[in-house]
């Protein structure tokens, strides 16, 4: 039983010799060149003979260098690039290079939308791997990160961070004994205290208040008996 999205199936015979299988798009008329194998379809048939060949444990073309076969030409033309210096695949994001085609695809997926490159000195982050070196080049010897503490100047920013925790013993020298807060000046930490010395007050006041209203209640439940 056919149904409305069968497609007209026609035959040619090749310049080998092989009869190819064709199938008609009514919708656009083109000829779609179809696997006898696993009825995958394709526009063009040297692509259906590429195809084919995952089909086929033959391998006819060999590298004359180290002798490994492959199933396809371009295949073993891209392999012998392996034994020379050559890497003509270039990503245009990066400007890495690479002898395969399929490396610099896979490298490619590493790549998003988003600045990939970033400075370890001011962390300006760019596309381009080749944009970042030049912009390196800018800073030179210099040293744009200073502790404000004791004004030694670094040129990365994470040996700052590193060296601010040197300070760190003496950055806060006061310490609350109610509750363990440190502060860098006498004057925070006096005017820290007011807060647990308000507290203070308001706790005692609540629980003053508590025991004068006991004896009341007392002496109301007493007289209600």
């Amino acid at each position: 039983m056919s149904n409305e999205s069968d497609q007209p199936m026609q035959a040619e015979l090749g310049n080998d010799g092989k009869i190819r299988t064709m199938v008609n798009d009514s919708k656009t008329n083109k000829k779609w060149f179809k696997c006898s194998e696993c009825d995958k379809e394709f526009s063009r048939a040297d692509n259906l003979r590429r195809h084919k060949m995952i089909h086929t444990d033959e391998k006819n073309y060999k590298c004359e260098i180290c002798d490994k076969v492959f199933k396809r030409f371009d295949r073993v033309t891209e392999h012998k690039l392996t034994h020379t210096e050559e890497r003509p695949f270039e990503c245009k994001m990066c400007n890495n290079t690479f002898k395969q085609r399929r490396h610099v695809v896979n490298h490619m997926k590493t790549h998003t939308d988003k600045k990939t490159q970033k400075c370890n000195i001011c962390h300006k982050v760019f596309y381009r791997l080749s944009d970042l070196k030049a912009h390196n080049l800018t800073h030179g010897n210099e040293r744009i990160f200073k502790c404000h503490m004791c004004n030694r100047p670094f040129r990365w920013s994470n040996n700052l961070k590193k060296h601010i925790l040197t300070h760190e013993k003496n950055l806060l020298p006061f310490k609350c004994k109610e509750c363990g807060r440190n502060f860098a000046q006498k004057y925070y930490l006096n005017r820290h205290m007011k807060i647990h010395k308000s507290t203070s007050e308001k706790l005692s006041s609540t629980v003053s208040s508590l025991m004068i209203s006991i004896p009341d209640i007392i002496d109301t439940e007493i007289t209600i008996r």
